[in-house]
């Protein structure tokens, strides 16, 4: 094979699924490779490690909001309410809401 030439590997992307949940808790991208008996042995394998547990902060901004029902005249004083699972574990899960606007 020289240098110009490459190895095309068709990649999927699968969703990451709950069943208690029914939006994806993520997307993996992947591939799988396939050899014979002969020539697995061949290739060096490699352990997957753990990886360290890192913290982030997310947030969220609200450009626009639609179809919000007026209810005093021409004002509306609404909040935005989010749920986000972390873990994929219910009791673990954080609400957070915003100041009344």
């Amino acid at each position: 094979m020289n240098s110009v030439e490459q190895i095309l590997i068709p990649v999927e992307y699968r969703e990451l699924t709950h069943p208690s949940k029914s939006q994806a808790q993520g997307i993996v991208e992947m591939w799988a490779e396939i050899y014979d008996a002969d020539e697995i042995r061949k290739i060096q394998t490699m352990s997957l490690k753990e990886k360290k547990e890192e913290t982030y902060e997310i947030r969220l901004i609200i450009w626009e909001t639609r179809d919000v029902p007026l209810v005093d005249g021409d004002d509306v004083d609404i909040y935005v309410r989010v749920t986000f699972d972390p873990t994929g574990r219910p009791e673990e899960e954080v609400e957070k809401k915003t100041d009344v606007h």
